[in-house]
């Protein structure tokens, strides 16, 4: 079915910062290549296809997969797609420098449920349309709000809210984006305002062998 093709890391324009496309799932399925955000999610799709369980999970501008570990239910299996291997809860505790409030508020190392992956889709949604368009209007303000209510931890989202709020006034519900401009900057794609974007890191394959789980 996939001609025994693997799936890896792709490190040609991993942030989509050239092509937005490079971040898509549909390049994934494509090519059996992708970066640490789209290699989970599709990771994901495949996992429910099948009836298995599978948790987005985040830690600092990276996405990663948990799985309850069938043999203790109480504990958390993580699988690092980005280096084809099994990774301690600890590896990413000092690597991308986690504090215990940052698990504690569920922000990192939290495996979401199915709604709140729709809802930090929704703010993926929202950074990549400002990434076209270069503007605040009421579509991304109301997927940065929709996000929150279902994961209020989310630091993107909140920033996104925020920025809209800002950017666009009291009157920012009634804002409505002129479709003459959306039309006038067709498919282009900007830096500006990436921060609102967690950005995908490049796999750390030095740390390959303390990834495997003994």
């Amino acid at each position: 079915m996939n001609g025994y093709k693997p799936f890896t890391y792709d490190f040609e324009d991993f942030s989509g910062s050239e092509d937005l496309s490079q971040t898509f799932v549909t390049k994934v399925m494509r090519t059996h290549s992708g970066q640490c955000r789209s290699l989970p999610m599709y990771y994901k799709v495949l996992a429910e296809a099948i009836g298995a369980e599978a948790h987005i999970t985040f830690a600092p501008q990276h996405l990663f997969i948990r799985h309850r570990d069938e043999q203790s239910p109480s504990k958390w299996v993580n699988v690092e797609l980005t280096t084809q291997s099994l990774a301690r809860e600890i590896f990413y505790i000092e690597n991308f420098g986690i504090s215990a409030d940052a698990i504690r508020n569920k922000v990192y190392l939290y495996p979401l449920s199915d709604k709140e992956t729709v809802a930090y889709l929704l703010s993926e949604l929202a950074a990549n349309y400002y990434r076209k368009f270069e503007q605040y209007d009421a579509f991304m303000l109301k997927c940065a709000e929709k996000s929150l209510e279902y994961l209020p931890q989310s630091p993107v989202a909140r920033i996104q809210r925020r920025s809209a709020q800002t950017r666009m006034g009291r009157d920012a519900r009634q804002y409505l984006p002129p479709a003459a401009e959306h039309g006038r900057r067709g498919h282009e794609t900007s830096r500006h305002g990436f921060p609102l974007v967690a950005k995908t890191i490049q796999p750390m394959k030095s740390t390959n062998d303390k990834l495997k789980k003994t």
